[in-house]
């Protein structure tokens, strides 16, 4: 050793005094608590992946049932009718969405909720008669009085509804 660096001694009795901090041997509870520790960092960032992927699946969901839509939609005779009825559609969808927020204990505004849908439903249903009836909302006015049925009762109703409106445009002219 050079002359120029210090010297250090040893002073064993200092050491054996135990002022000298020992490193600290992990307890039982402290490995647990690193386990809960570990595993609540695991759920935390495994929830925020499923909620990002359940997020994008909703996303390309929804894009697939808006394009399947797009090619079956119906083939209306008047624009005006294809236009109302595309724009209830997309109020339905808007409206379904929205249901999927409301808490179940909310009934009043489930309820709300459900009878927009009612409607819209009802109203698209007239949309696609009054534009498949050559007496168009005619036909409409005469099957809105009997009460909205989907079996084939409600295709007879429909079918008599066209044949009076028929007559009656008929007779007017």
């Amino acid at each position: 050793m050079s002359e120029s660096s210090p010297r250090l001694e040893l002073n064993e009795d200092l050491l054996l005094a135990g002022d000298i901090p020992q490193p600290k041997i992990p307890t039982a509870a402290d490995k647990s608590s690193d386990l809960v520790d570990t595993v609540e960092l695991f759920k935390t960032i495994l929830d925020s992946k499923l909620g990002e992927l359940k997020s994008e699946l909703i996303q390309q969901q929804d894009s697939l049932k808006r394009k399947i839509k797009e090619d079956v939609t119906l083939k209306f005779k008047g624009e005006g009718n294809r236009i109302q009825y595309t724009f209830n559609e997309e109020l339905l969808e808007t409206v379904n969405k929205l249901s999927k927020f409301i808490p179940s204990s909310n009934t009043q505004a489930y309820r709300l909720v459900f009878d927009l849908t009612d409607k819209l439903k009802g109203r698209n249903k007239k949309i696609r008669i009054a534009d498949s009836s050559p007496a168009g909302w005619g036909t409409v006015k005469e099957y809105e009085p009997n009460a909205v049925a989907s079996d084939s009762e409600d295709e007879r109703k429909i079918r008599q509804a066209e044949t009076r409106a028929i007559r009656t445009s008929k007779e007017k002219s």
